[in-house]
Order: C-alpha cells, then structure tokens, then sequence
C-alpha cells in the first residue's frame, strides 16, 4: 500500500478513528475534520496498523520543535465477516 496523507492542522490532541479490513482503510480524525481511504490489496501477514506522529515547529524562529507526538489509547475492536443475504428482494 502507497502512502496516504492528509493535513490535520495542528490542535493539541487527536481523536483518530481507523478501520482496516482485507482490502480497504478509512481513517477519520476529530470526528471527520480530516478523512482518507484508501484501497489496498494485502494478504494475511501484511495486514496490521502502524502509528507515527512527526513532530511540527513549535512557532518562533531557531528551529525548536515542539514535544514529539505520543500515542495515549489504542482501542481494538474485531470487525466481523460480511454476510450478505439477497432473499429479502425480489426482483
């Protein structure tokens, strides 16, 4: 999968949202002030999650960075298989 990004501005915390299945991530952030998808083709061992977070000028001249990101929560919640029953239309 190529790379993905999107400004997010620059808040002091963030409240991303990600969900990843077998061939597709969607990541909001701030309850969608910032969206991305993505399709991608993976198979079982390439399928995971990696978090980074760079750090932004803190403002001022000289350079100084501000504090480096830092990831506080992760919560993981399994996704079930789709089930898709066509019954109910009738065509």
């Amino acid at each position: 999968m190529g790379n993905v990004s999107t400004n997010i501005g620059n808040a002091n915390r963030y409240s991303p949202r990600v969900f990843l299945d077998k061939c597709c991530v969607e990541a909001y952030v701030n309850d969608g002030l910032a969206a991305i998808y993505n399709p991608f083709e993976a198979n079982r061992a390439g399928q995971g999650v990696a978090v980074f977070g760079q750090p932004q000028p803190a403002g001022g001249r000289g350079g100084a960075l501000a504090q480096s990101p830092r990831l506080e929560a992760l919560r993981v919640w399994p996704m079930k298989a789709a089930t898709f029953n066509l019954d109910r239309f009738h065509v």
